[in-house]
C-alpha cells in the first residue's frame, strides 16, 4: 500500500457524500487512497447500462436516415457497447445484476422510452450534436486547496441534457434492485441533482430541475419508474452555501489530521449493504488488514473509466434484424 496522503483537488457529489456519511470513510477512499479488492457489481452494472444508453442516444441523433433506420442502428450500437463494457466480468453467484439482466434492462429502456414517441427528448446543442454525457467543472473560489492554494474544483457528469414540456432538465439513468413506492421521493431534495443544476446554470444553461429514470433489476423481470424534481434558485443557493461549509470542514480535517468515525453516529456503517471499510474500523490496528483486503485506488471524477473493458465475442454480435421487434 502506498500510504501516501493526498487531498483531492477536484470534488464530486459522490466524494462529498462519502465524507458527509463518514469522515473516516472519505479519508480511506480519497486521502489514503484505497478500495476493496475486486469490482463493485452495482457500479459496474450501472456504468455498463449508462454507457450503452449514451451510445444509443448519440447514434440515434447523429445517424442520417429515417427514424426507423436510425433507431435500429442506434439499438445495435448500444447493444455492442453494453457487451464491450461488461467484458468478462463475473458477478457474485445469484446476483440479479448480471449480463443477461443488463441486456434485458437495455431493451426494456428502448421499448418503454422509445425516442420516437418519448415526451422527454435529448437536447441538441448549438453544434447540432446531442448533449449526452454532459460534464462540468467549476472552481469554488471561497475554499482554497490546503496544499496547492488553488480553489477547490467541484465537478459533475450526468447522462444528458433533456427537454420536456418546453423546459430543459438534467437527466440521469439509475439502476437498482427494486423500485418501490418511495423510490421517486428520495430525489426530491437529493444534493446530487441540486449540484447538477448548479453546474448547468454556471454554464449558462437554465435548467428547471432533473429527470431521473430508474430501472428495477429483478431476477425474472425489469421494472421502470420516472421522477421529475425541480430546483428553484433559492434551493441551489442553499446547496452552494452548504458545499462551501463542507469543503471547509474537509480542509480543517486535513490541517488537523483528524478524520473521525462519524459513521458510527450517522448509521453509514450499515447502509447499502455495509461500509467496505468496516473491518478496519473494528480493529485497533487497521494497518494490518489493509494489504490483504484492499488495493491502491482513488476515484478521479474528471477521468472516465471503463472505456474498453473487454473484447466482443463473435458469438454475441447480433444481427440488426434481432432488434426489429422493438423498432
Amino acid at each position: 500500500m502506498n500510504g501516501h496522503q493526498v487531498f483531492p483537488e477536484v470534488i464530486s457529489s459522490s466524494i462529498r457524500s462519502s465524507f458527509n456519511a463518514c469522515f473516516r470513510k472519505g479519508y480511506y477512499e480519497q486521502i489514503y487512497g484505497i478500495a476493496p479488492k475486486g469490482q463493485n457489481v452495482h457500479l459496474h452494472f450501472g456504468s455498463a447500462f449508462a454507457s450503452a444508453m449514451e451510445t444509443f442516444r448519440t447514434v440515434f441523433h447523429t445517424t442520417a436516415g429515417d427514424e426507423h433506420f436510425r433507431f435500429e442502428e442506434a439499438a445495435v450500437a448500444g447493444f455492442l457497447r453494453a457487451i464491450e463494457y461488461y467484458g468478462d466480468y463475473t458477478p457474485p453467484e445469484n446476483e440479479s445484476k448480471n449480463f443477461d439482466r443488463l441486456i434485458s434492462a437495455y431493451i426494456e429502456a428502448l421499448v418503454s422510452y422509445d425516442p420516437r414517441q418519448d415526451p422527454v427528448q435529448t437536447s441538441i446543442g448549438p453544434d447540432n450534436r446531442p448533449r449526452v454525457e454532459f460534464s462540468f467543472a467549476y472552481p469554488v473560489d471561497e475554499v482554497l486547496h490546503p496544499v496547492t492554494g488553488n480553489p477547490i474544483v467541484f465537478c459533475g457528469r450526468f447522462d444528458q441534457l433533456a427537454t420536456f414540456s418546453g423546459s430543459l432538465y438534467v437527466f440521469d439513468d439509475k439502476t437498482t434492485k427494486a423500485l418501490g413506492a418511495s423510490w421517486g421521493r428520495q430525489w426530491e431534495l437529493r444534493s446530487q441533482f441540486t449540484g447538477y443544476c448548479w453546474g448547468a446554470r454556471k454554464g449558462g444553461i437554465d435548467v428547471a430541475g432533473a429527470i431521473i429514470r430508474g430501472m428495477g433489476i429483478l431476477k425474472n423481470s425489469i421494472t421502470h419508474q420516472e421522477s421529475i424534481v425541480y430546483r428553484p434558485k433559492w434551493m441551489v443557493d442553499r446547496w452552494y452555501t452548504r458545499l462551501v461549509w463542507d469543503l471547509r470542514r474537509m480542509v480543517d480535517a486535513w490541517q488537523n489530521d483528524y478524520w473521525p468515525h462519524t459513521g458510527e453516529e450517522s448509521g453509514a456503517c450499515a447502509e447499502y449493504g455495509g461500509c467496505p471499510f468496516t473491518i478496519l474500523c473494528k480493529s485497533a490496528n487497521p494497518e494490518s488488514f489493509i494489504s490483504p483486503n484492499y488495493r491502491d485506488y482513488r476515484y478521479r471524477p474528471l477521468e472516465r473509466e471503463g472505456e474498453k473493458t473487454g473484447v466482443i465475442p463473435e458469438s454475441l454480435v447480433p444481427d440488426v434484424g434481432e432488434f426489429s421487434a422493438i423498432g
